[in-house]
């Protein structure tokens, strides 16, 4: 994990942290070691596949072609294009997630016991089933987060969406900022009678 000393106290800033935080190489091997984890093959989804693609007659709208000014027909397109249509990427046998799940299982699947202090007991099967969660994201992407509300209810957050800023001297977790993706409407373009969304 990158140790991040300088937390922004702009929020105008923030926007920019998260583009940068998603093109960095942790938040990139973290968002593929889950994606192996839960059995996409990462390695044949990075591979394209192009085909190449005749160049099409350019008609009008009666059907007839357009000529160009040697009264030839106009030609469009064509060329190499990327096969979007791709083999199934899935991995055959998940041996990895089998491994960790039964790691976890095995250390993990009791409800937790804490000394020195009384817990209510829905809190520590709660507790458990978080870190069993957390365990296994932390087994495929190294590090995970476990978030307490005030209400004491329990999240294991998306390792690749939280930026964690430490201390400089002691190594310890002082901050995190977390961000997730929520396509909305940025623009409409009016196309013949068919609108189209773009999303960011």
């Amino acid at each position: 994990m990158p140790y991040i000393l300088e937390y922004p106290e702009n929020v105008n800033m923030l926007p920019q942290i998260c583009e940068n935080w998603k093109s960095s190489d942790t938040h990139k091997k973290q968002r593929d070691h889950w994606s192996y984890f839960e059995g996409d093959n990462v390695t044949i989804r990075e591979t394209k596949r192009v085909y190449w693609r005749d160049p099409k007659m350019l008609l009008d709208s009666n059907g007839a072609p357009v000529l160009d000014s040697a009264g030839n027909p106009t030609r469009v397109g064509g060329g190499f294009a990327v096969n979007p249509y791709v083999s199934n990427n899935q991995i055959g046998y998940g041996i990895f997630k089998d491994i960790v799940s039964q790691k976890t299982n095995s250390l993990l699947d009791e409800t937790p016991t804490v000394n020195g202090i009384e817990l209510d007991k829905k809190f520590l099967k709660q507790f458990g089933y978080a870190l069993k969660n957390a365990g296994q994201r932390a087994a495929g992407q190294g590090v995970n987060y476990i978030y307490q509300d005030f209400y004491g209810n329990l999240t294991v957050f998306q390792t690749e969406n939280c930026i964690p800023y430490f201390d400089d001297m002691t190594g310890d977790l002082v901050r995190l900022i977390r961000f997730w993706d929520v396509p909305t409407p940025t623009a409409i373009s009016w196309s013949g009678n068919s609108a189209k969304s773009y999303y960011t």
